[in-house]
């Protein structure tokens, strides 16, 4: 999607490349999600489905490295979209077995049929890529760009698959 609204585009414009890891809190960032409600992320406040437009401030709020805040508002939401933003909070604080538990629990999402149809077996699937998140992060260098790569992906796919789930 080329544009969200006026405050997540300066959201999105304002963070830095996510790390594998926890990351460090951006607070720039911050100042822009930290008082914001869901329906503030939309024009005008308008949306149809509020579990995805909670899910769309967790995102907000993971890429800020803000993990605590991204876990609390994913964990309310009970629905497969949930589950994975759950699951990505998980990988990236490095709780790799919590993570798949959550990908587990998003069933059949199609933006792990995306991610594979776009990144082959470099995804693989969302238990695979755990597995390589967790060896690049441990001692394997040489994958980290490409698992930022996906992951940056799969934020996006993601992000717009509830964006639009919210209008």
């Amino acid at each position: 999607m080329e544009s969200y609204s006026p405050l997540v585009d300066k959201i999105i414009r304002t963070a830095p490349e996510p790390a594998l890891g926890p990351g460090t809190l951006n607070a720039a960032g911050m100042e822009a999600v930290e008082s914001v409600a869901a329906e503030d992320l939309f024009p005008g406040g308008h949306i149809q489905d509020h579990d995805y437009a909670f899910c769309c401030l967790a995102a907000c709020f993971l890429l800020q490295d803000e993990l605590d805040r991204a876990h609390q508002l994913a964990q309310q939401v009970e629905t497969p979209s949930g589950s994975f933003w759950h699951g990505i909070m998980h990988r990236r604080e490095g709780d790799f077995s919590n993570a798949k538990y959550w990908f587990r629990q998003a069933g059949a999402h199609p933006v792990f049929d995306a991610l594979k149809y776009e990144f082959g077996d470099d995804y693989g699937s969302p238990y695979s890529f755990v597995d390589r998140v967790e060896a690049a992060q441990a001692h394997n260098f040489e994958d980290k760009a490409s698992c930022l790569e996906i992951q940056k992906r799969e934020w996006t796919l993601l992000f717009d698959h509830c964006w639009e789930g919210a209008q």
